[in-house]
C-alpha cells in the first residue's frame, strides 16, 4: 500500500522551525517536499525546503520521516498527518490527525508533552511509544516507560509492553499486554528513529 505522509505546520509552528528548535533530519523513500523530489535517503537540515505548511508525500511503501528537536525529543511519522501546535521548554502540544506517530520523549526533561488525537489525549514523560490514529479507533502501544491516556475525564495508564484501543464514542478502558508482533514492528521503527528499544534480559 502506498504510504502518504503529511506534515502540516501552522505559521506559529513555522516560527518554531525558523528558531532552530527542530529539523527534519531523515527521509526514507522518495518524497515530495514543497514541490521538489528528494532522494533515498535524504537529509534536510533546519531551514532547507521547510516553509509554512510544508507538504511531504512519501511515494513508496516503507517511507519514513524523522523530526529531531533540539531538546533530544524525536518523532517519526508514517502515513500520518500531524500539527505542531506548541513547542517550548516547559510545555508542548502536538495533534495527530491520522496515521502512525512514533515518539521518543527524552527522559529527565522538566517539561510537559501532550499528544492529542480525535479520541484521546496522551500525557508523556520519558518514554518510547506509538500512536496509530485510524478511522475506527486510536491505538497506543508503549515500549519503554509509561504514558497516561485521557478521555472524558477518565485516565488509563499504559506501561511498557502494554497497549490500549480507544473507540470513538466509547469510554476509555484499561490497557492489556501487547502482542509480540506489534512490539517487534514498533521496535523496527524505533531503530529507524535512532532510538532502539532496550531488550529485556
Amino acid at each position: 500500500m502506498k504510504l502518504i505522509c503529511f506534515l502540516f505546520l501552522s505559521l506559529l509552528s513555522f516560527q518554531v522551525f525558523a528558531e532552530g528548535i527542530a529539523k527534519i533530519d531523515f527521509i526514507r523513500g522518495e518524497v515530495l517536499v514543497n514541490g521538489k523530489i528528494s532522494g533515498i535517503p535524504t537529509v534536510l537540515n533546519e531551514g532547507d525546503s521547510v516553509e509554512a505548511r510544508p507538504l511531504l508525500k512519501p511515494k513508496k511503501t516503507g517511507s519514513f520521516v524523522r523530526i529531531t528537536f533540539n531538546n533530544g525529543d524525536k518523532i517519526g511519522l508514517s502515513n500520518a498527518k500531524m500539527v505542531i501546535e506548541k513547542f517550548n521548554k516547559s510545555q508542548s502540544t502536538i495533534s495527530l490527525v491520522r496515521g502512525r506517530l512514533f515518539n521518543y520523549a527524552k527522559p529527565g526533561l522538566d517539561r510537559k508533552l501532550n499528544i492529542k488525537s480525535r479520541n484521546v489525549s496522551v500525557a508523556v514523560r520519558g518514554t518510547k511509544y506509538m500512536i496509530d490514529e485510524m478511522k475506527d479507533e486510536s491505538y497506543i502501544c508503549v515500549c519503554e516507560g509509561e504514558v497516561i491516556a485521557s478521555k472524558g475525564g477518565r485516565d488509563s495508564s499504559i506501561k511498557a509492553g502494554y497497549d490500549l484501543h480507544i473507540k470513538p464514542g466509547k469510554p476509555i478502558n484499561q490497557s492489556i499486554a501487547a502482542t509480540s508482533s506489534m512490539i517487534e514492528m514498533i521496535s523496527e521503527n524505533f531503530e529507524t528513529l535512532g532510538e532502539p528499544i532496550q531488550k529485556k534480559e
